[in-house]
């Protein structure tokens, strides 16, 4: 049985038939033709996407079949003491396909109506019913315009643009709601590494291995400044009033990595920009590979090959506090709450782990079988989305069920899983939840960007349980 008729199967057990059309009355069963079902719908000001449950129809006619698997294992009839028509009265035909695509393929917001034909020993009687929406399957939206691996996704503010970046160079923009690329953004001659966007959807700014950071018109995908480095940019991220941008470059080659703090001039069109940092410093002991604003400007919080989390003075450079055990082997991703009050963190000992921001105290950790490289928090529901898997380079030795290749969906606060989502076939390397929290997405080293839309399953469930708190 499909999903969607399972669905609508549990729909149709508990469903009470309103009363009989009235120009359904005196039809006689097993010769309701598709004429007369079509005759009934139109005079019908009900009408919207109809389907027949029970009903007989003759292949060829344009009218929609019934779900027939969905009546053939629950007892419907016998809340109302009839006998139902099942599968085996149901010609196979052609339209019984038809019909099963279009409920696969109905809005999640769209009431489905549908007309059931019932027989008692007194008379025959054409039903209908209208259920509320039902959960179909979650099908992502997938985007393919990157030829490697996905480094990191970014929403904007309002949700409705997806920024992605990949080690081909490459930076495109996509319409969240469609999947439809906007365009892109060329210009870096190595892998760019990360990107972030501003609270207005105006400047983007990126990072690559090309050791440049480069500022952009979100509008038009003009580069409109460029600051050069002796290393590699691993990661940039706007501060929160959009004033300033962080960046950290590499250790390599000689020279220490630094973290460098620039102002962001915001007047005209963006090009006049200040080349010299207005701090700079190096992060003492481990390697920082990820830093960000915490929750005020002068400090800068950063996350260490050595598993360590910190936080550092944005003026002078000193390391204000630290967590030296926050994990046990390099930190993957680092992303913070809306209000920044707290931040989750992933790692490759295979555990993500939410901290509170100003005392770097470990709140909850989240357990699994594999490496992960990145974690993300949902705005609207008390879950976290982890994503890993087994590294690339022993992908090709391995199934994609070992490989665990899948979005993880845990509880934050039971610190349980809850579900998995799975798409690529490779280790999930990025993910983002979109602010309002309808959708999120992942880039995985496969080159793809899935897009999922949460079902109005995921909005009615009640992640407390007998706890959850009514309106």
């Amino acid at each position: 049985m499909t999903h969607a008729a399972t669905a609508l199967s549990r729909a149709l057990s508990g469903l009470e038939l309103r009363r009989p059309l009235a120009l359904s009355r005196g039809l006689r069963p097993g010769r309701v033709s598709g004429g007369r079902v079509q005759e009934c719908l139109r005079r019908s000001d009900r009408c919207r996407l109809l389907l027949g449950v029970g009903f007989d129809v003759h292949p060829g006619d344009a009218a929609p079949i019934a779900l027939s698997r969905a009546v053939e294992r629950r007892g419907v009839g016998e809340a109302q003491k009839g006998t139902w028509w099942t599968k085996r009265q149901l010609p196979k035909s052609r339209a019984v396909h038809v019909c099963k695509r279009k409920v696969r393929q109905m809005p999640r917001d769209r009431k489905l109506e549908v007309f059931v034909y019932s027989q008692t020993p007194a008379s025959a009687n054409l039903y209908l019913c209208s259920l509320p929406p039902f959960a179909t399957k979650m099908r992502p939206i997938l985007l393919q315009g990157h030829e490697r691996s996905l480094t990191q996704i970014k929403f904007n503010r309002d949700g409705d643009l997806l920024f992605s970046c990949s080690k081909d160079h490459v930076i495109n923009v996509w319409f969240t709601h469609n999947g439809e690329r906007l365009g892109t953004y060329d210009g870096h001659n190595g892998t760019v590494w990360t990107i972030d966007v501003d609270s207005q959807s105006r400047f983007l700014i990126s990072g690559s291995a090309d050791n440049t950071m480069r500022l952009w018109s979100v509008q038009t995908g003009k580069c409109l400044y460029r600051w050069e480095f002796p290393t590699a940019v691993k990661r940039v991220a706007f501060s929160e009033d959009d004033d300033q941008v962080v960046c950290i470059t590499e250790q390599r080659m000689g020279h220490q990595g630094a973290v460098r703090i620039f102002n962001i001039n915001r007047e005209g069109d963006g090009s006049e920009q200040s080349k010299e940092p207005v701090s700079m410093f190096n992060p003492i002991g481990s390697k920082a590979t990820l830093c960000a604003f915490a929750h005020t400007p002068n400090l800068i919080l950063t996350g260490h090959e050595s598993g360590k989390v910190a936080l550092f003075d944005a003026k002078t450079g000193e390391e204000v506090l630290s967590n030296e055990h926050a994990h046990r082997d390099v930190v993957t991703d680092l992303q913070l709450s809306p209000d920044r009050s707290y931040f989750i963190t992933s790692s490759k000992d295979k555990t993500a782990r939410i901290h509170d921001t100003r005392t770097l105290m470990v709140l909850k950790t989240f357990t699994t079988e594999t490496p992960l490289n990145s974690a993300a928090l949902a705005p609207s529901k008390p879950y976290v989305l982890l994503g890993g898997g087994q590294d690339a380079m022993s992908v090709t030795t391995t199934s994609l069920r070992q490989g665990k290749f899948e979005t993880r969906f845990w509880h934050k606060i039971f610190e349980e899983e809850v579900g998995r989502v799975k798409g690529h076939f490779g280790p999930v390397n990025t993910i983002a939840v979109s602010p309002k929290g309808d959708c999120y997405a992942s880039g995985g080293e496969d080159g793809f960007v899935r897009v999922h839309h949460f079902d109005e399953s995921y909005f009615r469930a009640k992640p407390y349980g007998d706890l959850e708190i009514e309106d």
